[in-house]
């Protein structure tokens, strides 16, 4: 009798000890400098913009960042793309940079164009640059009615 209460008594000390270990172990795991995700190593073209119909066409262009350098976080204005929004069934208009006052405090290049955007009506928008690169975005004028 007395010895199947030590077997038992020794269970419960073995059955928590191995919970710990496992504890342990994982917190090891855990800890490695290993990213979740592979960081990207050269800057990309990024372009956050609303095109809304009857307003005019600005497009900021900037760079991405690339994060855990132990730099300072500065954005780069981008001045230097080739940004380029087709209308469909219509022509390409060429988006310049503009260097009016109220953007050089912007943290973005800004791209304009005079044209109005048009209600109902797919836009495609293209950016190069010599070093950076940038997906093909499409856009969708909507008129919203009030």
């Amino acid at each position: 009798m007395k010895n199947s209460s030590l077997n038992n008594n020794s269970k419960r000390h073995t059955i928590p000890s191995a919970w710990i270990v496992l504890i342990l172990i994982l917190i090891t795991i855990s800890c490695t400098d290993k990213p979740l995700y592979p960081l990207p190593q050269e800057n990309k073209l990024v372009i956050l913009a609303e095109l809304t119909a009857g307003d005019s066409i600005q497009v900021p262009v900037t760079a991405s960042l690339i994060a855990g350098g132990g730099n300072n976080i500065s954005f780069e204005k981008v001045n230097d793309a080739l940004v380029s929004l087709s209308e469909q069934g219509g022509g390409v208009m060429q988006l310049l940079p503009n260097t009016a006052p109220w953007f050089t405090d912007l943290p973005s290049g800004m791209y304009t164009h005079p044209h109005k955007i048009k209600p109902n009506t797919g836009y495609v928008l293209r950016a190069e640059h010599p070093f950076m690169a940038l997906r093909l975005l499409l856009f969708s004028s909507h008129k919203h009615s009030v």
